[in-house]
């Protein structure tokens, strides 16, 4: 079946009022380098890549991606990285290990698909195998839930009643779970929690009214960077956002915030100015204010947190964590399909089985909460960078023109 996806096929990066444009699987590559750095990050970009494959021996410390850089921050080809890297949602570049850089462009380079999720789940679960097995429940907010341990069971209250079970499988970060008593976290998952630094993302979404684009320039990409202003413009049909990243913020009126929305501004009146010529106009203007962050951060310090998952013996028989937070990886996808994995491994080895105590069912309930909260969102479910923003995903907005 046809589902809604939305994916990015094409890049662009905009200098003094020229596009240069290519496939998006050109875009860690040295094509890539060179629109954004020049012949001279080019040249260098074979010994960045060799750097991102390189694996210390047995007992050596692993460093950072500044300590083994050795070029000039002011080179071409360190400028160029600086701007791939705020891409692949990584800030702060040189204190980053080279593998979380190659796991996140890994991530990256494949097709990023934003689709309607609701018609996916549909197709798997009405068949007729699957509603006997399966209840699904949506927009029910968790509120609390104890563990029994003579009873060895689960009682999960919830919006929609009281849910009764014997194992249950977390599907988001902790920091997303407030409901789950800190004794019952695992001791290996607890980092996760304070290692994990968030950043904010400053978005301006416009509306493209006019698109006739004529042949003195491409039509708008599906990414496109402005190096002079740090800004990354997505385009989705008609929408046009543009992002830029900043340090945690939690208002549009801290000083960091609206220095980045004037960065924003200019950054779309450049991009304005490279289509003055043709009928090309944008309408309206919608600000906001995201927080977002990744789970596994990037730092080679937090590094050793993250190999205690490794071990696995955070999975439990009543309790057990899938999804992208929950794994070792930058890449997303790889934590998801090994979390979710080991998580039915852990929770079936003792036959769990589940009930609703409102509505009962033939054999096992999985019920993922909606999230409601204001809490991080876990980066991108499957999608490294935040899509255009509407009223529901943001802490923060304002719109000049809600029209």
């Amino acid at each position: 079946p046809e589902f809604n996806q939305r994916t990015l096929k094409s890049f662009g990066v905009l200098a003094a009022g020229k596009f240069k444009t290519a496939p998006m699987e050109e875009f860690f590559s040295k094509r890539g380098a060179r629109f954004l750095g020049g012949l001279a990050a080019q040249k260098e970009w074979d010994n960045v890549l060799a750097m991102l494959e390189y694996e210390p021996a047995a007992g050596e410390k692993r460093q950072s991606f500044g300590q083994r850089w050795e070029k000039a921050r002011k080179h071409p080809s360190s400028i160029a990285l600086e701007h791939i890297s705020n891409v692949l949602g990584i800030p702060d570049l040189w204190n980053s290990g080279s593998q979380a850089v190659k796991e996140r462009a890994k991530g990256f380079q494949r097709e990023l698909i934003n689709a309607n999720w609701k018609e996916v789940l549909s197709h798997i679960l009405d068949s007729e195998e699957s509603r006997a097995a399966i209840t699904l429940l949506t927009d029910c907010l968790i509120v609390g839930a104890q563990y029994s341990r003579a009873e060895s069971r689960w009682t999960v209250t919830t919006e929609a009643g009281p849910l009764s079970a014997s194992a249950m499988i977390l599907a988001m970060p902790p920091w997303s779970a407030p409901w789950l008593h800190r004794d019952d976290w695992p001791a290996t998952v607890h980092p996760m929690i304070t290692k994990t630094k968030p950043v904010s993302v400053v978005t301006l979404t416009t509306k493209l009214v006019s698109d006739n684009f004529s042949d003195n320039q491409p039509e708008i990409p599906d990414l496109t960077v402005i190096p002079a202003e740090s800004v990354q413009v997505y385009r989705y049909g008609q929408e046009v956002c543009f992002q830029a990243t900043v340090d945690y913020e939690i208002t549009l009126q801290a000083p960091a915030v609206v220095k980045g929305i004037k960065r924003l501004r200019r950054a779309l009146k450049k991009l304005a100015a490279a289509y003055e010529d043709d009928d090309v106009k944008f309408e309206g203007e919608h600000l906001a204010l995201i927080p977002v962050g990744w789970s596994q951060s990037p730092l080679v310090g937090d590094r050793r947190w993250w190999h205690q998952l490794e071990k696995d013996k955070h999975n439990r028989r009543h309790l057990a964590f899938a999804r992208d937070a929950h794994g070792t990886s930058c890449d997303s996808d790889e934590n998801t399909v090994n979390s979710l994995l080991k998580a039915c491994a852990a929770v079936t080895a003792g036959g769990a089985t589940a009930k609703s105590e409102t509505e009962p069912v033939a054999a096992e309930v999985i019920a993922e909460e909606v999230a409601k909260t204001d809490a991080i969102p876990e980066e991108a479910d499957s999608h490294p960078l935040p899509s255009p923003p509407t009223t529901g995903d943001t802490s923060e907005s304002h719109d000049s023109n809600p029209n």
